[in-house]
């Protein structure tokens, strides 16, 4: 009777090595439940107390000891045992009263902010926002346009010539085919998901748009000139947003 007293009730075991843990809620019946392996039956063995889960044992050394007791779990490690109503209450903390904090005055509300200045991009007096291109292109060129910058790529071709975006001549540096960014003299309008549109107003070659801006691709803008006549040819381009 004095060991059933001692062992009813729910224990932790823990397995010190990495912090392991789990409860046996044991009965008086024989039988236990656990928190991680499902219920079994416990029986008393040669001064141990062996818990029989479905594919392996446990043993609580005797005699027991609520607040540390040897038991050998799953392949043989050590664990140890503690029963839960055996653990002496926590203290009680001394609170200390709070403080009665003064209430800070109400602020005075702040004004309201200025009004920013419009975004403003390189534009026609319509509003449009607008770029004008003007190049000489022998064969193929790619207009490339994101995050507000614009480049050329001439690869496989001769560099573009002559060239000028909206009305400023641009004598850009070319490294491997790829120019350098051009520099706008005011910030480009984002796409914001607008359908962009380019058109010859000069050309004897083609111009198409071989990529839309959309989130998808990073908000890019490609765009192909390509002139198959023999020579360089000169293009006019309007591209509008």
């Amino acid at each position: 009777m004095e060991l059933a007293k001692e062992l009813v009730g729910e224990w932790k075991v823990r397995w010190p090595k990495n912090g392991w843990e789990a409860t046996r809620t044991i009965n008086k019946d024989g039988t236990f439940t656990s928190s991680d392996a499902g219920p079994g039956t416990w029986s008393v063995v040669d001064q141990t107390i062996v818990l029989k889960f479905r594919n392996y044992e446990e043993r609580f050394e005797l005699p027991l000891k609520p607040q540390g007791t040897k038991v050998v779990g799953w392949k043989k490690r050590e664990l140890v045992g503690t029963k839960l109503d055996s653990l002496p209450p926590a203290p009680k903390a001394d609170i200390p009263p709070v403080p009665k904090v003064a209430q800070p005055a109400t602020p005075k509300p702040a004004p309201p902010p200025a009004t920013p200045k419009p975004f403003v991009a390189e534009a026609t007096a319509t509003g449009i926002h607008r770029i004008d291109f003007k190049a000489r292109i022998d064969s193929v060129a790619w207009i490339v346009i994101q995050d507000g910058k614009m480049f050329l790529d001439s690869r496989g071709s001769a560099p573009a010539e002559r060239i000028t975006v909206n009305g400023r001549k641009w004598t850009a540096a070319f490294n491997n085919g790829i120019s350098e960014d051009f520099k706008f003299g005011s910030p480009l309008m984002p796409f914001n998901g607008k359908t962009v549109s380019a058109k010859l107003t000069k050309s004897r070659g083609s111009a198409n748009i071989l990529e839309q801006p959309a989130e998808a691709n990073g908000l890019k803008l490609v765009i192909k000139l390509e002139d198959r006549a023999s020579g360089a040819g000169d293009f006019d381009l309007v591209i509008t947003w």
